[in-house]
């Protein structure tokens, strides 16, 4: 009995539950992907969006050389 009074209660949350509209959508935002991207995501129109990414590299090398004395 206490099961179907939980699940009756679930049910009418959820189907009452509504999405916020007081805001309006985000024109800019931040993107970061991996391996080390950043980017800038651009809505400018319903249809047109921009999305420039700038990646990141690091490379080293070692090298070891050996000299002998004759």
């Amino acid at each position: 009995m206490r099961a179907v009074r939980l699940v009756m209660v679930v049910v009418m949350v959820l189907s009452f539950a509504r999405v916020g509209r007081a805001q309006q959508e985000p024109k800019i935002g931040l993107v970061m992907g991996y391996p080390a991207q950043v980017g800038v995501l651009w809505n400018a129109s319903d249809r047109i969006a921009l999305r420039p990414e700038f990646g990141f590299t690091h490379d080293s090398n070692d090298s070891t050389s050996l000299t002998t004395q004759s």
